[in-house]
């Protein structure tokens, strides 16, 4: 289920909950795609992770954890042994706004260096 973008912990609710969850010896496949869960939810996440030792499947796609979330997750899932490894993690899509702005305006500075040079060559 998903949660409240606006509300004061960002997600961590979903996270916290998703965490005890993590604590069940038969789950093996969890999904938490587009519940806006952020960088304190994937520390929340991390914590559990690091002691789940049968979770084979784990989607985080479409939240707001941003590139140091992603990055967490990605280290403690390579790191714990027996704990996805990389296997089957998907994090996609989960840059913040801010980090979607930064690209953008990467992107039109490129373009537009591109446009100056091929003027300059004509």
């Amino acid at each position: 289920s998903a949660v409240d973008p606006a509300a004061p912990d960002g997600g961590g609710g979903v996270a916290a909950s998703a965490s005890q969850s993590l604590s069940f010896p038969a789950l093996t496949d969890l999904t938490l795609s587009n519940n806006f869960i952020t960088t304190s939810g994937a520390k929340i996440l991390c914590a559990a992770l690091e002691f789940n030792t049968v979770l084979t499947s784990l989607n985080l796609r479409g939240n707001e954890m941003g590139l140091e979330g992603m990055k967490l997750i990605e280290r403690v899932c390579r790191r714990t042994c027996g704990t996805v490894k990389g296997r089957d993690v998907d994090v996609r899509d989960n840059e913040t706004e801010e980090e979607r702005k930064e690209e953008e305006r990467q992107k039109k500075e490129r373009r537009d260096r591109r446009r100056r040079k091929n003027l300059e060559s004509s």
